[in-house]
């Protein structure tokens, strides 16, 4: 590793070379940049880079053990290590895995964070300011199914919070957490914090403010998640929605199973893997998943010659190719040919594709339908998306998707 030199602070240094690491797409990089820091006796620093390698692979007692490293004295004089700390517990486990973490924000420390940190940190505080006790959850059986809607070109699920009448969700596996239309959720008098807020971007680079709230009760056919934390937004008019569903975030720890054969969702027990397995045993494929703040990809191999990583996302209604990374494969987009679809706030402008070979799961290429938009990557995260594209609803259809926490994989048929 470089000297640490007086024109950068350590921090920036460590956050380029952890970013480059990312960006390769292999693990031992970062185990390496690790090691090398651990060499220079940074060894809080190497515990955060491993920290986010756990947090990319959802495994949460990885992460707190590399967390419990770090000296509580360092956490509370370096504000950076602070926030980055609380980001990737947060990413590896939820809220849980930060309550003792966020009890240590001092005013004078969250006003040593960027203003977006800062609010950052608050916005979680206030979330456990308003639930009242831990998050439940309960299920009518060991599998429950619900029905996707049939009036949209992507899949929806009903919910009905705090006994309204239902309202409906895109299920979005591409979301890191749930949102509601805030002003439904103002209409249904929820539990929110108006005060405070995260800013997201949204897959159209659009600016999105995120608030907090509580949801007492959040039931599906079969389910009943109780005190659920949701953030609230404005959502486009154009979305055809009331709130986008996270299933990731909502069912941390539980199979999530899309089934578009039969319309449903399922959501089930570690356990149901086995059963999956033995339900497709004429033939399934399965990969590693790789989280990007909360959001699960997977390498692929395109046209037998370009890695790239792609989002598994239902919100999205077509399979998209990232402008940058399409003109590797030598397409040509043209504003003329240009048409705009609606994302969570507001449009954004899509190209025509073509079609390209993805290599995925060990299977043969299978050849594909892509569009093309440009790709906005949050810069103000700790470490941007790599992303070359996503794999949108039209993968999902014909097939059954399993994502399996306890192998940290995706199974296909």
């Amino acid at each position: 590793m470089e000297s640490l030199s007086k024109k950068f602070s350590t921090y920036q240094i460590v956050l380029r070379k952890l970013s480059s690491a990312v960006a390769s797409g292999k693990s031992e990089a970062i185990e390496i940049l690790a090691i090398a820091l651990e060499k220079e006796s940074l060894s809080a620093y190497a515990s955060l880079v491993r920290m986010f390698r756990s947090a990319q692979l959802r495994d949460l007692e990885s992460a707190q053990i590399h967390a419990e490293t770090i000296p509580i004295s360092e956490l509370t004089s370096n504000p950076w290590l602070y926030y980055s700390t609380n980001y990737c517990l947060y990413w590896a486990g939820g809220l849980t895995a930060i309550r003792a973490h966020l009890r240590l924000a001092t005013d004078g420390l969250l006003a040593r964070l960027s203003p977006r940190q800062s609010n950052e940190i608050r916005h979680l505080q206030s979330f456990q300011r308003m639930m009242e006790g831990a998050s439940t959850r309960r299920f009518r059986s060991q599998i429950c199914e619900i029905p996707f809607l049939k009036r949209h070109q992507l899949l929806l699920v009903e919910i009905a919070i705090d006994n309204a009448k239902p309202c409906s969700f895109i299920l979005d596996t591409g979301a890191p957490t749930t949102v509601l239309s805030i002003d439904l959720a103002r209409k249904l008098n929820l539990t929110r914090d108006e005060t405070t807020w995260k800013a997201v971007v949204d897959g159209g680079g659009h600016e999105l403010n995120m608030y907090p709230a509580v949801a007492r009760n959040f039931r599906l056919d079969g389910i009943t998640l109780s005190n659920l934390p949701i953030h609230l937004a404005s959502l486009s008019d154009g979305l055809g929605a009331d709130g986008i569903l996270s299933p990731q975030d909502c069912f941390r720890g539980m199979c999530v199973e899309i089934d578009s054969r039969a319309s449903v969702l399922r959501v089930a027990q570690p356990t149901y893997l086995e059963t999956w397995k033995d339900a497709c045993s004429s033939g399934f494929l399965s990969q590693d998943l790789l989280w990007s703040g909360g959001v699960p990809t997977i390498q692929t191999f395109v046209n037998s010659s370009q890695d790239a990583q792609f989002v598994i996302d239902t919100g999205a209604g077509a399979n998209i190719l990232c402008k940058d990374f399409a003109s590797k494969l030598s397409f040509q987009v043209s504003p003329k040919d240009a048409f705009t679809t609606t994302t969570a706030a507001a449009e954004t402008t899509i190209y025509p594709g073509g079609q390209v070979s993805i290599l995925m799961g060990g299977s043969l290429s299978e050849h594909m339908d892509f569009l093309i938009k440009t790709c906005f990557s949050d810069t103000e995260v700790l470490i941007p998306q790599v992303i070359h594209g996503y794999l949108g609803a039209p993968w999902f259809v014909g097939r059954r998707v399993l994502f399996a926490p306890s192998t940290n994989k995706l199974l296909w048929t």
